[in-house]
């Protein structure tokens, strides 16, 4: 492998890396985001995703 081939293979690898790496990295945000919506509460407690239950506490009133 002659250095313009070994420079080439660098920059491609480079190029094509870094947007996949984001790509990557968005697709998991967003399906953590899905999961978090359709997960039952008791599995988001873990998370740090209190529900506040209004009413549901002794002596509240209306």
């Amino acid at each position: 492998m002659t250095y313009n081939e070994l420079i080439w293979v660098i920059g491609l690898t480079a190029v094509l890396t870094a947007p996949t790496a984001i790509v990557l990295f968005l697709m998991g945000r967003r399906l953590t985001t899905w999961l978090s919506r359709r997960l039952p509460p008791r599995h988001l407690i873990a998370r740090g995703v209190r529900i506040n239950h209004v009413g549901e506490k002794e002596g509240a009133h209306d």
